[in-house]
């Protein structure tokens, strides 16, 4: 597993593979070249991965798309939310 971020990331934290991002085309990059089968990610930046190559599981995050999906938000939380995440591995 990899992590990839606009925001801070703690330098102590960071395992072999992780990456901070600076723009959209950052992450269009990693996931053209990467061979991840999978990306949890925000719905926003979902176009930005290959539907073919890549599942994408979208998991609205608070600072990016907090408007757009706030009135759902709980659904992402706790038991759903790591139910929506096991059904998108099964689905793969």
């Amino acid at each position: 597993m990899d992590v990839a971020s606009y925001f801070n990331m703690d330098a102590a934290l960071l395992a072999a593979g992780d990456r901070h991002l600076q723009s959209e085309d950052d992450l269009a990059e990693l996931a053209m070249n990467g061979e991840y089968k999978v990306v949890i990610g925000d719905p926003l930046y979902q176009p930005l991965v290959q539907p073919a190559r890549t599942k994408y599981i979208g998991i609205p995050h608070y600072a990016v798309s907090s408007k757009i999906y706030h009135t759902d938000r709980r659904r992402y939380l706790r038991e759903e939310g790591n139910a929506m995440i096991a059904e998108g591995l099964e689905a793969m």
